[in-house]
């Protein structure tokens, strides 16, 4: 029977759901509100977002298959362990951000602008990433990431040009689109990162569990 403590995020979703209930009981804001789809509740068809629904499930992927590489990665393996923690932590910041638009509205409303927030991102996140720069490249997989630097840039850039009055469609198109591939190649490079990374430690280990089991054999038989 697992220990209680290894349910973390069984319990961090009874908190989260436990302190929604709470917030609203205090309010004249419906349960349904905070619960159920926000394409139900708009009535907009189903869907309605898909691109952007589709990039926070890859920044979710992207955030998971990190932190499980970390979990499963030996503590002797610091260099592993921080950069994939690295990758994981500037993931989960992203889906944060974009599923409850943070830098968009809910920090624009508390006084923080949104250009002060872009350029802490500019300044913070590739520190993260080029700790993790010697894992990346040992998987052929800088280069990906490189390509999702360029590809947010487009976006941060076609965002603060804001022509979408003169085009909306070739705006969106090209603000969300690039943003979209941009989250594609970052969770891809994690996915080919982790995986290289796992097969390599797992092939480093094998001759030290070899001659472990040579030494044991030597000594059951003497």
């Amino acid at each position: 029977m697992p220990r209680v403590s290894r349910f973390r995020v069984t319990m961090l979703s009874v908190l989260i759901l436990v302190g929604a209930l709470a917030y609203v009981a205090g309010t004249d804001v419906g349960v349904g509100f905070l619960t159920r789809d926000p394409n139900q509740i708009s009535g907009s068809r189903a869907w309605a977002g898909l691109i952007s629904t589709l990039g926070n499930a890859l920044w979710v992927v992207a955030a998971s298959i990190s932190m499980f590489a970390v979990s499963v990665s030996d503590k002797t393996d610091r260099v592993g362990r921080r950069a994939f923690f690295g990758l994981g932590a500037v993931s989960l910041l992203f889906f944060l951000d974009d599923a409850l638009l943070l830098h968009d509205e809910v920090l624009p409303g508390l006084g923080v602008h949104e250009l002060f927030m872009v350029s802490l991102y500019a300044m913070v996140v590739p520190v993260l990433v080029l700790r993790s720069a010697s894992i990346l490249r040992a998987a052929g997989a800088l280069w990906l990431i490189i390509g999702a630097f360029f590809l947010f840039g487009v976006s941060v850039v076609i965002d603060f040009a804001n022509f979408r009055t003169w085009n909306p469609d070739a705006f969106f198109a090209m603000e969300d689109g690039s943003k979209f591939l941009g989250i594609a190649l970052w969770a891809d490079a994690i996915i080919i990162a982790a995986r290289h990374h796992s097969l390599r430690s797992r092939t480093d280990s094998a001759p030290v569990v070899r001659d472990v089991a040579v030494l044991r054999d030597v000594v059951v038989s003497g």
